[in-house]
């Protein structure tokens, strides 16, 4: 009957508040009834479930961070040219600033998150985030560097030619480290110093260097070492999910066994480079305590150090002599040291006199 009853409607029922896009989360790869049951069936798991409030949390900043969006294109571009420019300046700094910058860890661990529970949407937009990355790093660094393709490789360049083993303990500890700060909100502004402690763009910024100076060589060994960070970035970051408890009951087998194999694929190359840098330095120990008699002349060498590219080894010596050693003398050194490998060797030498 009319005027029988008044309702009273309050402010917030009043306000149409609409919902953001953030605020709307699909529940399709959270853990549902089924995934309970499967892991109670298996017995008791020996890693913890996350809640379901941790999985939308963390699903909802994932799947943010593996779009592709105009400041990912310029924070890339930026970050790559500023390493570029650290890398021919001989800069530390310079290339610090530019690992501060690069994006692109972020796209990595939503990678990892994907693999880990099936989510093939999540795979996907992360795989053309990196790989859109990757290919503007490398364009940008070449185009910048055609200009300076006369310049002297520096020593910050040459840092990044020879990876070993030991690059990939650290690509391994900082995809844990990636992992974690983005499991847990409070620790999130961490995620800039393991950006610094992997190095992502560097060694795209050097392979860029490569192609402009048309090197293949240079190009590879530096490609080599961002293959190196990326795949353990990948793999200790899947792995560090799972022990935080955001794998399904049945773990996605497949993707994880396919990033293990590539890692130990990888593992060969860092393995051979890595002996090759303990025999450097074992043959450079060595040169500094040998005396050299060449044509009758004492020669010390106070200090050696090699470098290698491609298929050339380069020689630096500091000589300590008494007597003049003219270009003969020289050349009778080179031809001792050559003796001991099959690469062509490079010497450069400077002679101190000790009267």
């Amino acid at each position: 009957l009319p005027a029988v009853a008044r309702v009273n409607i309050g402010p917030k029922l009043e306000d149409k508040k609409t919902i953001s896009d953030k605020e709307t989360f699909k529940t399709n790869n959270l853990p549902d009834e089924k995934e309970a049951q499967k892991s109670i069936e298996t017995g008791i798991p020996f890693f913890s479930y996350a809640s379901e409030e941790r999985f939308k949390d963390l699903f909802l900043l994932l799947n943010d961070d593996a779009r592709i969006n105009s400041h990912y294109i310029v924070l890339t571009l930026l970050s790559t040219l500023l390493a570029a420019v650290g890398l021919y300046l001989n800069s530390a700094a310079v290339i610090i600033g530019a690992m501060i910058l690069a994006p692109l860890m972020a796209p990595l661990v939503s990678f990892a998150m994907g693999l880990l529970r099936g989510n093939r949407a999540m795979l996907l937009s992360s795989l053309e985030k990196i790989a859109a990355g990757v290919l503007l790093s490398l364009f940008a660094s070449a185009l910048f560097s055609l200009p300076f393709t006369h310049k002297p490789v520096t020593a910050e360049m040459m840092a990044r030619l020879n990876p070993t083993l030991l690059d990939l303990a650290v690509a391994i500890l900082s995809g844990i480290a990636a992992a974690y700060s983005k499991a847990f909100k409070e620790i999130a502004q961490t995620l800039a110093g393991v950006a610094i402690a992997v190095a992502l763009v560097p060694p795209l910024s050097v392979a860029g260097i490569g192609i402009a100076r048309g090197d293949l060589a240079f190009f590879l060994q530096a490609f080599l070492l961002f293959l190196t960070n990326l795949v353990g970035i990948i793999l200790a970051a899947t792995f560090t999910f799972r022990v935080l408890g955001f794998s399904p009951a049945v773990m996605a087998r497949r993707g994880v066994l396919v990033m293990t194999l590539l890692t130990l694929v990888i593992a060969v190359p860092l393995y051979i480079s890595y002996d090759q840098i303990v025999d450097r330095m074992v043959f450079e120990k060595n040169l500094e305590t040998d005396r050299f008699l060449v044509n009758g002349k004492y020669m010390v060498i106070r200090k050696a150090d090699m470098k290698r590219r491609g298929d050339h080894l380069f020689l630096d010596l500091e000589i300590l002599a008494r007597e003049p050693l003219d270009r003969e003398s020289l050349s009778q050194l080179k031809k001792k040291l050559q003796s001991q490998f099959h690469e062509k060797l490079i010497v450069k030498t400077n002679v101190s006199y000790m009267l």
